[in-house]
């Protein structure tokens, strides 16, 4: 009898193991795919409505006009990385290159679907042949998906993989994970969801485009598990025991993305390292950015492209933003009493700016540790959309109390330039992409000329990020002589060590805020 109860615990605890850990994985799975195919849904529709615009405008091909149309579009759109026009096969030109003296062979296209739209999938640039691109067009007109449009997917959870397809599988936009077989699978039953495989998949589709996403999630079988669960689970069989260790082993290893980062911040695994911010005309080290890195539950890092949209979802952007501060100024203080004028860049979210108590935790923390406030800067992506009114009575609070305060990423969001003059900003900073184009004689690199024009008709500080080269840093000094430059060039980021160690060629002249 004993050893026939302790057989039925022993199964009964295998029974319970394995239920609860593909209940929660597949939990975890649906709210992949279904976040997946929401942001395949909205790259698709930028597509979509950019093509029917531009299809509509007046503008003669490749017009002075028509250029400027097709840039203004481009800025509207987060996802897209480029926009042109095409005749008979070839690229004649794009907004961010301009018109192309000869026109650039396209390669054929890999998709004809039934509305007229052409459809290209990681195939080789025709304007830099280093790069693969995704293109549709139809008509004259083709778009070109940003690089960053499936930005905090390009690497998944350990476990999950995903492939976002047409509705018949015969065409695949993206892929993310190990994705070998999933398409077969996809094309021998699509729209299901299978709960008992190894690995676990599921698929759906769009009713609004032509779009489905299958995606799967591998290790959720109790027998995938180490031994020694098995073996827990297996051994007692008793209810409560049976129950303690599959609390264990869920936390252990079937712990969410979120559970894991709120877990990291919780346990103090959120750490800084900085990157100098350099004056170009004298190589002067005036200041640092600090970024956060965070590590999960086994030590490995989470990326912070991951990590920051999934805080700002689950309501912990802020807490993240308090810790980078107290832990940088803590860091840095002596560097920040010191007379150089030597200022921290702290990056901050909306909810942050708009917030009073924000800026009563900063007074605080600077006098507790002693810090002027004019040497702490706060950096808002320009890509951060929120009530105007709201926004700016957040950043003039700010700046009353002393902080600078800039906008990153300059010219890849939705900055409305008529706002942004009646902000009380300190600076701006170029988005890296327009800094990668410096020398390639593409239109973004004349962009960088304007938005140099732009920082000093409102007289505020230029920082340009992405700097990699001499000849970047050269064509920057040219156009701005009191620019600021962030990029490998003048250093990566690093520990706090290295900062206090980093030797400037001659000594800074004061900088402050404007």
């Amino acid at each position: 009898m004993i050893f026939l109860l302790a057989l039925a615990g022993a199964g009964t605890g295998l029974l319970i193991g394995h239920w609860s850990s593909t209940e929660f994985a597949s939990s975890r799975l649906r709210d992949y795919s279904d976040r997946l195919l929401e942001r395949a849904t909205e790259v698709a529709q930028a597509s979509v409505n950019t093509i029917a615009n531009l299809s509509k405008s007046p503008n003669s091909v490749c017009s002075d006009d028509d250029l400027q149309e097709m840039r203004f579009r481009l800025f509207q759109r987060e996802y897209l990385s480029d926009i042109g026009r095409m005749e008979n096969g070839f690229l004649v030109c794009t907004a961010a290159w301009g018109r192309f003296s000869q026109p650039l062979k396209l390669p054929p296209p890999q998709r004809f679907q039934p509305s007229g739209v052409l459809l290209w999938a990681n195939v080789q640039s025709v304007t830099d042949h280093r790069l693969n691109v995704d293109m549709a067009g139809r008509g004259n007109v083709i778009v070109f998906t940003s690089p960053r449009a499936f930005r905090g997917y390009q690497t998944p959870a350990p476990g999950f993989s995903g492939l976002i397809l047409t509705h018949d599988g015969k065409h695949v936009f993206r892929s993310f994970g190990n994705t070998e077989g999933l398409a077969a699978e996809f094309a021998r039953s699509p729209n299901w969801y299978q709960k008992l495989s190894s690995p676990l998949m599921t698929s759906n589709c769009s009713d609004k485009r032509d779009i489905c996403v299958i995606a799967s999630l591998s290790g959720a079988s109790i027998l995938e598990q180490p031994i020694w669960i098995l073996g827990a689970l297996s051994s007692l069989g008793a209810a409560l025991f049976c129950s303690a260790g599959l609390a264990f082993f869920g936390w252990n290893t079937t712990s969410s993305l979120p559970q894991q980062i709120r877990s990291a911040i919780q346990n103090g695994r959120l750490s800084a390292v900085y990157q100098p911010l350099v004056r170009i005309s004298d190589r002067s080290l005036i200041g640092v950015e600090a970024l956060a890195r965070l590590k999960d539950d086994n030590g490995s890092p989470i990326s912070p492209d991951v990590f920051i949209d999934i805080a700002e979802q689950i309501g912990l952007i802020t807490t993240i933003t308090r810790i980078m501060a107290r832990t940088s100024m803590e860091d840095l203080r002596s560097k920040l009493q010191g007379q150089d004028e030597f200022y921290l860049s702290i990056n901050v979210a909306v909810a942050d700016v708009v917030d009073p108590t924000f800026a009563t935790f900063l007074d605080e923390l600077t006098r507790d540790l002693d810090i002027p406030r004019n040497r702490i800067a706060l950096e808002l992506t320009e890509r951060s959309t929120t009530d105007y009114e709201q926004l700016r009575g957040g950043v003039e609070a700010l700046r009353e109390r002393g902080y600078g305060f800039f906008v990153d990423d300059f010219g890849t969001g939705y900055s409305n330039l008529s706002h942004l003059a009646k902000l009380p900003i300190s600076g701006i900073k170029i988005d890296r992409m327009f800094t990668q184009a410096i020398g390639k004689e593409a239109v973004s690199s004349a962009i960088v000329e304007k938005i140099c024009g732009i920082a000093e008709a409102l007289r505020v500080n230029l920082v340009v990020e992405g700097i990699e080269t001499p000849d970047q840093a050269s064509h920057v000094l040219k156009l701005n002589p009191q620019a600021i430059g962030q990029g490998w060039l003048f250093g990566k980021p690093t520990g706090v060590e290295a900062i206090f160690a980093y030797s400037p060629p001659a000594p800074a002249p004061a900088f402050t805020f404007p």
